[in-house]
């Protein structure tokens, strides 16, 4: 029996489903003999105390357990159950079996070890034992794969794949994208856009977009591709390649580094690796140049020129001037206008323009000019020269740097070696410039000014006005409206503007003023000053923030810098506070208001009517009509007309009341109450609603 301890529901054991201590030996067959009397038919009828059993003479065996669930297995170690759940499942004695949970979940397998399963969501599948296998979730989606590891897959989204065991396989995605490949490391793909790769194992391969964009390459490095747009190329390996656009320009390279070029609009050039080439725009325009650095160029205009490795050259350009140079550096010069001229390279020279007006200069730096007009110039070398002009003026200037100049109206001007000058002009100004920085200017209408070397400067108006600028920054002016002003070197001054205003300022920053109209007013560097407007309206300040103002309508107010104040207008209105925020209005009117920093405070109209309030939020009432009022911060309070009306409440919500007709009544917050009339009739209510007299 001991081979017979077949698993039922749960996990327990035939064993430990069976009556709790009869273990050992032949566990039921041996307590079944023992309590067996009756004659042996071969067969043992035992009935544990939860469930029976039977035990056959062969060998097989049954159970029914008390919930229902059942166990067989007959002589050769095969076995049967179905469990209380509706579970179910055979185990055989060469390994195979099967499993069902009554669910819809199921699974079977052989003495081979090939395993077969379906679930109750649809899916299923095979594990078989030489390695193979499917599945499939009930979804769309499935695998397969043989003993050889070869395997294949296809998805509910239209996507699928093979991976076989040489290492080929292929791909395909739900979008239309697919991809396979070989043993050997080929592959093709094709895009869902039409479009396809080569990629080959040896390097090689190929690409093609589907619109008509290409390319190709081989396992050499040598590749080409062809665009939709007509344009296409190669590039070879060895470094050669072309291309050709889609305008139709185009450009070919060798191996050696030589290269040509074809443009759309007619343009070519070469490239040689010698450093030699040529250019043209197809419109007239080329160039070229050798090896040895040696190039010409020749342009639609007519220009051309030539420019030679040892430095020689010309040039002409598109309207016929003409330039040449030779190695040495000497270069001609010839115009199409009939100007010409000579550059040596000794620095000497000649020019003749097209008017006639020649110079020459010779290697040593001397100058002559021949003019036309008759004019004529010298620049000599160590500095000093001479021209005329053919108006009459000229001007000289000297090797120490002295010179002069007269001009055609009769202007003169000198200067000499040291760097003093003057002038006389025809108009009758004049001026003097004095190398020590001193000098003096007279205008053509008598104004004057004059500066001496220490910086200096006075000025004299011929409208009888006059100035003194100082070197030590002080100063003062006076003008001919009688208006003036003066500064000192320490910043301080003073300013009169002749009309009766005038202020002065000191070093210190000191300031006042006094105008015309009878206002005045001082502005002190420590921030205080006052202010009077003529008028009767004045305010002082000091340093410290205080302020104060008087006005001629009566007003007056004083601000300090802890905060207090206080303020009185013209009506007779005032009100103070100090610097805790408490604070005193009184009203023109007799009223008055107080309002201190803690929230209390007190009204009063200096009619009767007043209240009074605490920093509690408590507060009561008083009006000239007698009435009254007072209402605390927990809610409690009282009130009277003063016509012999009145009403209390606590609070908790109870309130009473008296009119002065005699009748009287209470609210309680509970909602009982009562009420009595004028003529003393009493009615009372619970907090129910109900009635009690």
């Amino acid at each position: 029996m001991a081979d017979k301890k077949k698993k039922l529901k749960g996990g327990s054991s035939l064993e430990d489903r069976i009556a709790p201590g009869i273990v050992g030996g032949d566990i039921l067959g041996d307590a079944a003999d023992a309590a067996d009397t009756t004659t042996d038919t071969g067969t043992n009828d035992y009935t544990p105390q939860d469930g029976d059993y039977v035990q056959n003479a062969d060998g097989s065996t049954s159970y029914t357990a008390e919930d229902g669930s059942t166990s067989t297995w007959d002589a050769d170690g095969n076995h049967s159950y179905t469990n209380a759940d509706g579970s179910y499942g055979t185990e055989n004695a060469d390994g195979s079996g099967s499993w069902n949970d009554g669910q819809g979940n199921s699974s079977t397998w052989d003495a081979d070890g090939n395993y077969s399963y379906t679930n109750g969501d649809g899916s299923y599948g095979t594990y078989n034992a030489d390695g193979s296998g499917s599945w499939d979730d009930g979804q769309g989606n499935s695998s397969s794969w043989d003993a050889e590891g070869n395997s294949s897959y296809t998805n509910a989204d239209g996507s699928s794949g093979t991976y076989n065991a040489d290492g080929s396989g292929s791909e395909t995605s739900s979008d239309g994208y697919s991809r396979t490949w070989d043993a050997d490391g080929n592959s093709t793909e094709t895009g869902p856009d039409g479009s396809t790769s080569t990629y080959n194992a040896d390097g090689s391969g190929s690409w093609d977009d589907g619109q008509g964009n290409s390319s190709t390459w081989d396992a050499d490095g040598n590749n080409s591709y062809t665009n939709a747009d007509g344009s296409s190329g190669t590039y070879n390996a060895d470094g050669s390649g072309s291309w050709t656009g889609a305008d139709g320009s185009s450009s070919t390279w060798d191996a050696d580094g030589n290269s040509s070029y074809i443009g759309a609009d007619g343009s070519s050039s070469t490239y040689n690796a010698d450093g030699s080439g040529s250019w043209s725009d197809g419109q007239g325009n080329s160039s070229s140049w050798d090896a040895e650095g040696n190039s010409t160029y020749t342009n639609a205009d007519g220009s051309s020129g030539t420019y030679n490795a040892d430095g020689s050259g010309s040039e002409t350009d598109a309207n016929g001037n003409a330039r040449s140079w030779d190695a040495d550096g000497n270069e001609t010069y010839t115009g199409a206008d009939g100007s010409s001229g000579t550059h040596n390279a000794d620095g000497s020279g000649s020019y003749t323009d097209a008017d006639g007006n020649t110079t020459t200069w010779d290697a040593d730096g001397n100058c002559t000019c021949d003019n036309a007009d008759g004019s004529t110039d010298s620049y000599q070398a160590d500095g000093s020269g001479t021209e005329t002009y053919d108006d009459g003026s000229s001007y000289t200037w000297n090797e120490d740097g002295s010179g002069s100049y007269t001009d055609a109206d009769g202007n003169t001007s000198s200067w000499d070696a040291e760097g003093n000058s003057s002038y006389n002009n025809a108009d009758g100004s004049s001026g003097t410039y004095n190398a020590d920085g001193s000098g003096s200017e007279t205008d053509t209408y008598g104004n004057t000014r004059t500066w001496d070397a220490e910086g200096n400067e006075a000025y004299t108006g011929a409208d009888g006005s006059s100035s003194t600028y100082n070197a030590d920054g002080s100063g003062s002016y006076t003008n001919a409206d009688g208006s003036s002003s003066t500064w000192g070197a320490d910043g301080s001054g003073s300013w009169d503007d002749g009309q009766g205003n005038t202020s002065t300022w000191d070093a210190e920053g000191n300031s006042s003023y006094t105008n015309a109209d009878g206002s005045s007013g001082t502005y002190n560097a420590d921030g205080s000053g006052s202010w009077d407007d003529g008028q009767g309206n004045t305010s002082t300040w000091d340093a410290e923030g205080n302020y104060s103002y008087t006005n001629a309508d009566g007003s007056s107010g004083t601000y300090n810098a802890d905060g207090s104040g206080s303020e009185t207008t013209a009506d007779g209105y005032s009100r103070t506070w100090d610097a805790e925020g408490n604070s005193t209005e009184t009203g023109s009117d007799g009223s008055t208001s107080v309002y201190n920093a803690d929230g209390s405070g007190s009204w009063d109209d200096g009619q009767g009517n007043s209240s009074t309030w605490d920093a509690e939020g408590n507060s009561s009432y008083t009006n000239a009509d007698g009435s009254y009022g007072t209402y605390n911060a927990d809610g409690s309070g009282a009130w009277g007309d003063g016509q012999g009306n009145s009403s209390t409440w606590d609070a908790e919500g109870n309130s009473s009341y008296t009119n002065a007709d005699g009748s009287s009544g209470t609210y309680n917050a509970d909602g009982s109450g009562s009420y009595t009339d004028a003529n003393g009739v009493t009615e009372e209510w619970d907090s129910d609603g109900n009635i009690i007299t």
